[in-house]
Order: structure tokens, then sequence, then C-alpha cells
């Protein structure tokens, strides 16, 4: 007859270990029959089991963990930011082995890293660490294999070769090669119990997120986890980290332990609130948590505590300034809300317009379509709301020549989007076939921009005594102030996540025995960056130009299509638009680089 045991309101086999029955609680609490039994908190299970497989030595449970065992136990996705030596690697390490322990056969975990290099000192390293711990433990018969091959522990019975296919805890690099490389290396099998964890996700391609849909798909229960020491808050981790309070950003700050993005949670962990600096003893409990002689040797080393390392190795907080030499900082976008929505007196009052970057030059990498509304908000002020980038589609094998293409998906697009061509610029610095296509197939009187020619006599603010021409050195440096000028005077809303990661790492550069500020030239910017072009922000900083020179709307002053004593009638403005200047667009006219039509 067979014997059970009771634990938590059900019957267990009595063979089975108190161990694997809390391992088994803490995994499957959200299922039946344990979501009927009497069981405790699922992390106060996985806690238990890990106290009775390692000891002291082995594994000190500090408050820091405590968390990420709840978070790993409750969450389907969280983003665990933090400072250095916060211990979310080993933590998450064992955590993984330990899930994966309870169903071999039926779990796949990932552990991605940027390079195997990586792998082997972080998650993957305290992975195959505990796992050697528990293969000598002389009172569990504890299942799986190392590969001899790959970064991996495999289920005894599986062949080296189909590691990729089977249940499995595998390690993979998702940094070298290409994007389709990437998302190989992350294809899963559709098992029951499936988990991803991302290491060091501020580094990672974009690839490991986008793979997440893939990998969820046939799956009774998957988890993904993200860690990382963050340094933007354009970087992959901190996208999806963004909090769905009201605000953004703008809603935490370095102090802020948890919040909910629209993704999941947000784990946050600050070096001054480290265990081993804020318990009694707690440098000794937890030697390999930072501590404050070692915070105090960054803040010497970095001349104090506001420096972009101490914030991502300290404070594990994405850094709120770029370089004096940014054309604008990440605190400067967060404080005047450039990235909150719009909200709208009257949206029929609006006015629409666009910028196309075509980019198809040696340093370019595709084509985009910027488009925005002007109206008022409802403070009272003049906006300017983006909407998303839009990315043409160019197809290679057709017959029809890439201008033409444009040109078709364009006509589209102006249409859907209510612009008119009055109200629509285009880069023509080494593409002015394109603009020719575009008038000769759809119409006249588009805004011509040629980026290299000398900045305008145009103002970039309407508390500025002189002119763009007397501070920067050509159209190009002039158009991206312009948009940061519009968000320092708080008239930028929905501005795209892609504009504020070029917008706010492209540097002005000093121009030799000049006054005038340059930006960095494209290939400057990647080559730093490691980043595509900064298309998405070109195009915007040219719908800036648009708003300015056909509009007549400066920052820190309102359009004539938004003045109280006026109003539009399908986009064409009528009573009250007051220029600067009665001949502002003939001013430029073989000047500046545009053609006023």
């Amino acid at each position: 007859m067979a014997k059970f045991k009771k634990r938590y309101g059900l019957d267990w086999d009595a063979t089975l270990s108190d161990v694997f029955i809390d391992l088994t609680c803490a995994k499957k609490w959200r299922f039946e029959p344990y979501c009927d039994a009497s069981l405790n908190h699922p992390a106060d299970h996985m806690l238990r089991a890990m106290r009775a497989l390692f000891t002291h030595d082995e594994l000190s449970i500090s408050k820091w963990t405590e968390q990420h065992v709840l978070d790993f136990t409750t969450e389907k996705f969280c983003i665990t930011l933090g400072s250095a030596s916060c211990s979310k690697s080993n933590d998450y390490g064992v955590l993984v082995l330990l899930d994966w322990l309870t169903d071999p056969t039926e779990t796949l975990t990932i552990i991605a890293s940027t390079t195997v290099e990586m792998l082997k000192i972080r998650s993957y390293e305290s992975v195959m660490r505990y796992f050697q711990i528990l293969k000598r433990n002389p009172y569990f018969a504890i299942p799986g294999k190392e590969s001899k091959t790959t970064t991996a522990i495999l289920n005894v019975e599986d062949d080296e070769n189909i590691v990729t296919t089977k249940a499995s805890i595998r390690g993979v690099a998702v940094a070298a090669g290409s994007v389709e490389d990437a998302r190989a290396r992350l294809a899963g099998c559709h098992l029951p119990w499936v988990r991803v964890v991302g290491d060091e996700l501020s580094n990672m391609r974009p690839a490991f997120m986008e793979a997440r849909t893939n990998l969820s798909i046939g799956t009774k229960d998957f988890r993904l986890f993200g860690l990382a020491n963050p340094m933007s808050i354009t970087d992959l981790a901190c996208r999806y980290c963004e909090p769905e309070a009201p605000g953004g950003w703008a809603s935490v700050t370095r102090e802020t332990e948890e919040w909910r993005s629209r993704y999941g949670k947000v784990r946050h962990h600050n070096g001054m609130r480290s265990p081993a600096v804020l318990e009694p003893d707690g440098t000794k409990k937890y030697p390999y948590l930072i501590n404050k002689e070692q915070i105090d040797n960054i803040f010497k080393e970095h001349h104090g505590d506001d420096a972009p390392i101490v914030w991502s190795q300290v404070y594990g907080f994405p850094v709120p300034k770029g370089s004096d030499n940014a054309v604008i900082s990440e605190r400067e976008i967060v404080a005047f809300k450039a990235q909150e929505p719009a909200i709208w007196v009257n949206e029929s009052d609006m006015v629409r317009l666009g910028a196309l970057d075509p980019a198809f030059t040696a340093d370019g990498d595709g084509c985009v379509l910027a488009s925005a509304s002007i109206g008022r908000a409802s403070t009272g002020q003049a906006i300017l709301s983006f909407d998303p980038p839009f990315y043409f589609p160019i197809a290679a094998s057709s017959e029809k020549p890439v201008a033409y293409q444009i040109v078709d998906t364009l006509r589209t697009e102006l249409s859907v989007r209510g612009i008119q061509l009055r109200n629509f610029a285009i880069d023509s610095s080494g593409t002015s076939s394109i603009a020719d296509v575009i008038e000769r197939e759809i119409g006249s009187g588009l805004y011509r921009v040629n980026y290299a020619c000398a900045a305008t006599e145009g103002r970039i603010s309407s508390l500025a005594q002189d002119s763009a021409k007397d501070r920067y050195r050509n159209v190009i440096s002039e158009a991206w102030a312009l948009l940061a000028e519009f968000v320092r005077f708080g008239q930028i809303r929905n501005l795209p996540l892609e504009v504020v990661e070029q917008v706010t790492k492209r540097m002005y550069r000093n121009v030799v025995a000049s006054k005038l500020k340059a930006l960095e030239t494209k290939t400057e910017y990647k080559k730093r960056t490691g980043l595509g072009s900064p298309d998405a922000a070109d195009a915007a900083a040219m719908l800036c130009l648009v708003a300015r020179d056909r509009l007549g709307f400066v920052p820190g002053g309102a359009p004539g299509c938004v003045d109280a004593a006026s109003s539009f009638v399908g986009g064409q403005m009528i009573t009250g638009y007051k220029p600067l200047k009665a001949t502002y667009l003939l001013a430029y006219k073989g000047k500046s680089g545009y053609a006023a039509r």
C-alpha cells in the first residue's frame, strides 16, 4: 500500500523530501491542486528550501536576497536595477537552479548575458557553483549533468548535440553576431515551464526582449527577469522600467525601492541602503555586498557623489544628466515632461506637421518620418506632441526605384496623418532627387532643408536676443538646438524613446578657431556610441524647423495657429497668424539652404 504524508493540506508521497515539497509549492502555487491548499507564502517555501540545502557560508540570505526570492516566486516580469555587488546575479542563479531541479524534464531556463565570458562570471557562474555544491550533498539525489561542450546543465539522458531543443539550463550570449543569430540562440522549445533571465540587461541587444513573445507561446508558466546596473533611461533595461505612475521617471527617485511599469515590477537597490551598510556587523555578515568603505572609495576616486559611474554602480539608478556637451540631458527630458502624453484643450484646433529624413547617404541607416500636432494644451501652453516615428519599408527586389517607393508610401502617410505639404519638410542635403520626385508626384510647396548650410537668422527661443547663426555653425546644429529648447520650455510631449536616446547622446564638438557650436557628425556619433544613425532625431529636429519657420512657433512663444483669436479649418491658418517678422520666410531665401516657397 502506498504511503503518504500530509503537508500544507495535501497528501504527498512519503518518499518525497520536505525540501522538494517546498520547492514544488514555491513553483506551482498558482496551479491546482496547490492553489487550493493551505500553503505559506511562496517566497517562504523557497526560502525554507534554500536554508535546508545550503549552509550560511554557502549562501547567506540578506534582506535583498529575500526580496529577490519574493520577486522570483510571485512576478511574471520583473527587472532589478541595482548597484554593483547587490547579489542579484548570485541570487537569481540559485533561484533558477532550484526552480529547474523541481521539474528538470519540463523546464527550460535561459540565462542570457552579453558574452560567454560574462556568463561565466555572473549568473551562470552561480548556477554552476550551487549545482556542484548540491551534487556533493550526501542526503539528496540531484538530477542533471554539466554539458561538456556548452554552457548548459542537461538532463542525464539528453544528447549534447540537441541541447537547444531540450529541457535544460543554458547560458546564451546575445552581444556577438547578428540580431538574427541572437534570436536563434534565444529560441525556445515551448515546454510547460520557461524562465528567462537577462543579466547585464542594460548592455544587451533588443533581440533579448523581443524574443520573449515567442518564448512564452505554448507555455504553462513563463517568467522573465532582467538584472542591470542602469546607465540611462534609454538603455534596454530602463526602457521597460518607466513608472506607470503619473509623471513617469519624475515620479521615482534613487530612494524609491520598487514600482510598477506597464510591463511588470521594477525592483531597485540603492547601494547606500545595502544591508552591509545598514545592519550591525553588516560587512562581516554579507562580505559580498557593497559596503561603506567601498562606497567611500568610489566617491573619492570619482571626485564626489554625482559622477555618472556613481549613479550606476552605487545608487543603481539611471544617470539623471548627461555630458555638458550633450544637446540635452535626460534629467531635462524628465523634468520638462517631454515624454508625457498631451492633454489638449480642443483637438479640432490642432495643426499637423511632419518631416522626412531619407537618410540614404553613406552614413545613413534608413528612411524615417516624424509627425506631430501643434495645439493648445490644458495648461494653456502651446505644445508639440509627437507621434511614434514611421520607418519606410524599402523592397530591395522591387523594380521601382527607391525614391518612388518612398513617394508611394509617403502619399498615403501624409493623407492618413492629415499633413499638408506646406507643413512638411525633407532633408535635401544629399537627396534632392527624392524631394524633386515628391513635388513632381504629390505636389509643390514642401519645405526643403539643407543641413550642411550655415545656420540661419532665425531665433532659437523667444528669449534669444541673437540669431542662430551667431551661436551655431550649421543648420543641423541649429535644428537640434531648437528641439532642445522646445523641451526646456515644456512645449514637447510624447517625445519618442528613440529620439530621446539620440538627442541625449549626441554631442556638440569644439570647432577650431570658432565660437560657434557644431554637432558631431553622424560618423563620429556612431563610432563613439556604437549606435545606429540618429535619423529619428534628425527628422524630429527638422519638424521643429517647420513649426518655427512655417507656423511662427518659437520656443517660449505660441504659433499663430493656437492664438486665442485664431482657428483652423482643414489645417489652414486663418485670422491671427502673426509671424515674428513680416519677411520671416523670405529672409532665409538664398542664405540658409532653405527654399521658402
